[in-house]
């Protein structure tokens, strides 16, 4: 083979601390470049996939490790150094996940003392890593280019034993020319990756602390003149129907010739050059544009030319004619005021790591799409280039920010204020920013850059945003928190992550930041149990104002799936689970909590109940009444640039008590975007019918090949509203009551009544037997309760007693309070024959009075009325209800309510009808067991054994839980594995809970409306026996 052509001289061998010097970042590395993949010529580059211009070297790499910077091999890169005990590991993967060093999360704090602003070095892992592998015969002459994807968080690189370079920064990509250092046939990749470094303290994001190569690593070929990069600038008209085409390709040498040719979607060619120039422009009428709705896509093919002609390179890059800009406050693309349905996507799978593989991508991309989300912020830095062109391809507006991170500094400014004004640290951070740049440039789903999350704002922030403003003037900029760079300039957007609702108000009204739009990078914060108050949010962004939206923090739960011990694997009923910071911690590493399992998404790859909240907050259409008894609906379409019947149709179903009685279609919707109108439906007449519940519910499913990965028919959005054809149920006749028989047996008083054996205490009032048939159903009769397990937004706030000064920290008294009640009375009423009354009367720890009363009737039914009376104000109550424990045989649940999805009184979106699930089912598996399955609105809520017999609880607007579980088991437990049954079944037949909350997860409390505050509640319900199936049509 001829010598390889090019490539640098060998670089300065290194002095083996550039990982801990911030004046150098990288050494022999090229400059950065655009994503792109060459290929041979014109048929090669259309039909895509793999080129012989490109070699992979992931696999399996020879791979030692170290646990700190002293023991790690010095001599290994040589070509004789015997690798033949090292282990191996996958390129790409991350270390920590094969068996090597500890994997934990943090929020804030780096994981190690970074008050000198330097990397430790105890603690700091090594990875060595070794590569064989034979370089392609054909490539003889050609200069290659060694690409790292993604390595954390530094490298030494060496090929065939001499050193080629250093880099680091841990989410861009690291490209040297490998040239000189090749030779024909056999090579030697040796690498050395520092967990640690200088870098390191600009990458504080909240997610698992991981080490190695974990994005991919391959060998590109090319002539010596060869396409560098270029840049693609597709913008439109100001009347948005012309296509304003700029393209500027770089070249490495002085020879050499491009010609561009853009192609339609049907390869059709739109536009093309005559090749003799590198750069191109052109205009083109007619343009289809690009939007996250109508993701339009042409493809230009970048050809490089030799002097004869002919052409040695095709480059293929896909093009959106789409038009950026900010206008009196206003985001707009192409020249609408969109809203950002977004969500905060951090990279992370459960089983690699920081491996992101193209099905997890498109896995997440379908779900959203599934659930109207249109958005997605890179939180907290570039993420995989394939991702951009899925978005490119898909429609998903993107906010694509730099890796750059220093949330742990932020406790004290004045000591790291270095790291925002010293000159040592301005490159770091200009580089990082420059290389995002650079690599995404092309990609038209990028609409927002963002400079970084969390991180010291000084003098360095400004020069970072100013760099990026004069180099791409087209896009706007996201500086967060936004405030401070809104009055120096520095900032295209009100946009500080977790505003309340007061304060968004107040940024509404400020005069000085009318300019600005304002967009929510982070809220809704979506750990365990939480999205409430999302109504009120949406109410404001669906208003005429700055307010376009936001992104939920976050989407998926990054847990880390491991194996459930064995011995509670059959208790549990599955073999792994997702594991997260305590699992991993020894003592001398830092451990997060659960601040990394947040997302609207398990990570087992389920749904959850917030996700179904957000897709109906952001469904892109709408129905309001007009006139319920005539029939009159307004109906508003909301897509920015759809026709509503070019993505959906609509459908009309009316419920009484839950079964439907009446259907049509909607037709036409006959809706441009933003448009609305008022339909007149001829509904059936409907004579009310005493105990009759009718509701009238609009759901709009997806129409075939509409919209990217959503299925034909799926329902996108629902809107539902209770008709005035409604009628109370007559109440029942006492005097028509048959007989019951009661009498006192000692301490027992023993109630019979249709079939149903009742035994109450009469000391304290207690239910203590209730038998139908014959069988017992009872393990615990009906007690006050005031508590729930705690949620991730309880603990924040202070409900579980720490944090004096948290909002609620006062409330965590009610932990307690119901087995605190002391019956002062028991008073048995049985003067009736066809009923008997048990009143039971005390007072509660808190200085409050409590009543149960049990009124039993000759039907078998039982009425029970709890009743809370305080004189003085008492923190609010995490809920207010009663607890029955039932035997676990009872496993079976139907209800009329909200559902099927569970419901809390700040997320009760979901529609009333008739839903049926199993106790077992109703959990939802958050990371840590918590108050979970809750339903609202709830008319009657059945537990059945398999027979289908059992109790139904029936009230007005009840909140209903059934759990497999105690909240005290539930509480205890850390992860899901660890709860264990004890034989019951816990069901909660309440009046309400306080709100889940969500505003964030540190300190905020339910919005005031879904707080419980008051002085006196008064819960009533009726217990009904269900002896068969058929019996529960008649419970209302």
């Amino acid at each position: 083979m001829a010598l390889l052509t090019g490539a640098a001289c060998a670089a300065v061998p290194p002095s083996g601390m550039e990982w801990n010097n911030p004046a150098i970042i990288q050494v022999g590395a090229e400059a950065p470049r655009a994503t792109f993949t060459p290929y041979p010529d014109r048929a090669a580059a259309l039909r895509g996939g793999p080129s012989d211009r490109v070699y992979s070297l992931n696999g399996d790499w020879k791979f030692a490790w170290a646990p700190n910077p002293n023991e790690r091999p010095l001599d290994f890169q040589g070509m004789e150094f015997d690798d033949s005990c090292w282990g191996t590991l996958p390129v790409p993967s991350n270390w920590q996940l094969h068996g090597h060093g500890i994997a934990y999360n943090i929020n804030t704090g780096f994981g190690f003392d970074f008050s000198e602003l330097k990397a430790p070095v105890e603690g700091n892992e090594i990875g060595s890593y070794r590569h064989r592998f034979d370089l392609p015969k054909d490539w003889d002459g050609k200069e290659v280019s060694l690409h790292f994807g993604g390595v954390g968080s530094a490298f030494y690189l060496w090929v065939n034993g001499e050193y080629v370079g250093y880099s680091q920064g841990s989410k861009t990509p690291a490209e040297f020319n490998v040239s000189s250092h090749l030779k024909a046939g056999g090579n030697l990749i040796a690498a050395q990756v520092f967990r640690w470094s200088d870098a390191s303290l600009f990458e504080d994001q909240d997610t698992w602390r991981l080490s190695g190569i974990f994005r991919g690593v391959y060998l590109w070929a090319a002539d010596a003149t060869r396409i560098k990069t270029y840049e693609v600038k597709a913008s439109l008209s100001d009347d948005f129907k012309t296509g304003l085409l700029e393209v500027d390709a770089t070249l490495s040498g002085p020879k050499g010739k491009v010609a561009f040719e853009l192609l339609d979607a049907d390869d059709q060619v739109v536009a093309r050059s005559d090749g003799s120039s590198n750069v191109f422009s052109c205009e083109i009428p007619g343009i289809k544009p690009w939007s996250a709705e109508q993701p339009y896509l042409y493809r230009l093919l970048i050809s490089r030319l030799d002097d004869t002609g002919t052409v040695r390179e095709v480059i293929p890059q896909n093009v959106g004619f789409r038009r950026v800009e900010i206008k009196n406050g206003r985001f707009l693309v192409n020249g609408r005021d969109v809203l950002i349905k977004g969500v905060n996507r951090p990279e992370h799978d459960p089983r690699t790591g920081q491996v992101i593989s193209r099905e997890l991508q498109l896995s997440d991309m379908a779900l959203m799409k599934n659930h109207n989300i249109n958005a997605i912020r890179t939180a907290h830095y570039p993420n995989t280039p394939l991702f951009y062109d899925l978005c490119d391809q898909y429609g998903f507006y993107v906010m694509d920010e730099a890796n750059l991170e220093n949330h742990g500094m932020l406790k004290d400014r004045e000591h790291f204020r270095p790291i925002a004004e010293d000159p040592l640290w301005l490159e770091p951070q200009l580089d990082r920013v420059r290389c995002m740049v650079e690599r995404d440039i092309n990609h038209p789903s990028i609409v927002i850059w963002s400079v970084g999350n969390e991180f010291f704002y000084g003098p360095h922030t400004m020069a970072v945003y100013d760099w990026i403003h004069a180099r791409d003037p087209s896009r706007p900029i996201n500086s967060e928190p936004g405030q401070y760079r809104i009055r120096d300039g520095k900032a295209d957007f009100a946009s500080r992550m977790y505003m309340e609702m007061p304060e968004l108000q107040s940024r509404l009204a400020s005069k000085s930041e009318q300019h600005v739009p304002i967009i929510l990078i982070e809220y809704c914060h979506a750990q365990g149990n939480s999205c409430g108050g999302l109504k009120e949010y949406w109410d404001v962004f669906y208003a005429d104002n700055r307010a376009q939206g936001a992104f939920v923090w976050d989407w998926r739960d990054q847990g880390i799936m491991q194996p459930v011990p064995e011995k509670d694997r059959a208790a549990y009923g599955q073999d792994e689970f997702a594991a997260y910071g305590p699992y991993f911690g020894s003592p001398s590493v830092p451990v997060g909590n659960a601040a990394n399992m947040d997302g609207l998404v398990l990570s087992s790859g389920a749904a959850t109940p917030g996700l179904q909240a957000l897709k109906y907050v952001q469904r892109y259409i709408h129905v309001a009444p007009v006139d319920l008894s005539k029939g009159e609906f307004a109906i508003k379409n909301w897509y920015d640039f759809s026709r509503a019947d070019d993505k959906q149709s609509g459908s009309w179903k009316i419920t009484c008590n839950g079964e439907v009685v009446a259907n049509g279609e909607l037709g036409p919707l006959d809706l441009g975007p933003r448009e609305e109108k008022t339909v007149a439906l001829e509904l059936p007449a409907i004579r009310p019918e005493p105990g009759a519940v009718y509701h009238i519910l609009f759901e709009f499913r997806a129409k075939a090949d509409a919209i990217p990965f959503v299925e034909e028919g799926t329902v996108l959005g629902w809107d539902q509203f209770e008709l005035p054809n409604s009628a109370e149920a007559p109440r029942k006749d006492p005097a028509a009551m048959p007989k019951l028989e009661a009498q006192l047996n000692g301490d027992a008083l023993q109630i019979q009544a249709a079939g149903v054996a009742l035994v109450f205490n009469k000391t304290n009032g207690k239910l203590t037997s209730y038998k139908l048939a014959g069988k017992e159903l009872l393990k615990a009769g009906p007690q006050p309760d005031f508590w729930r397990a705690l949620t991730d937004n309880d603990s924040g706030c202070g409900l579980g007693g720490w944090g004096e000064h948290k909002k609620l920290y006062a409330s965590h008294v009610w932990k307690d309070v119901a087995a605190s009640w002391k019956v002062d009375t028991v008073d048995i009423d049985r003067s009736d024959p066809k009923r008997v009354v048990i009143a039971v009367k005390g007072s509660l720890s808190v200085g409050a009075q409590y009543a149960m009363q049990y009124t039993v009737y000759g039907n078998g039914e039982m009425v029970v009325a709890c009743d809370f009376e305080s004189q003085k104000e008492l923190p609010a109550l995490p809920r207010f209800g009663t607890e029955w424990q039932l035997d676990e045989s009872f496993g079976e649940i139907k209800w009329f309510g909200r559902g099927p999805w569970p419901t809390y009184a700040d997320r009760r979106f979901e529609p009333v009808g008739r839903y049926q699930s199993t106790v077992v089912d109703n959990r939802v598996d958050y990371h840590r067991p918590q108050e979970n399955g809750n339903k609202v609105d709830v008319k009657w809520f059945a537990v059945l054994d398999k027979k289908s017999t059992g109790l139904a609880f029936v009230g007005e607007a009840l909140s209903v839980n059934a759990q497999a579980y105690s909240k005290a088991v539930m509480q205890k437990a850390q992860f899901p594995w660890q709860l264990k049954r004890d034989g019951r079944n816990y069901i909660n037949v309440d009046l309400a809970q306080m709100g889940v909350g969500g505003d964030n997860s540190w300190g905020a409390i339910p919005h005031e409306e879904y707080l419980l505050k008051d002085k006196s509640y008064h819960l009533e319900y009726r217990v009904v026996p269900i002896r068969e199936r058929s019996d529960l049509n008649t419970l209302l």
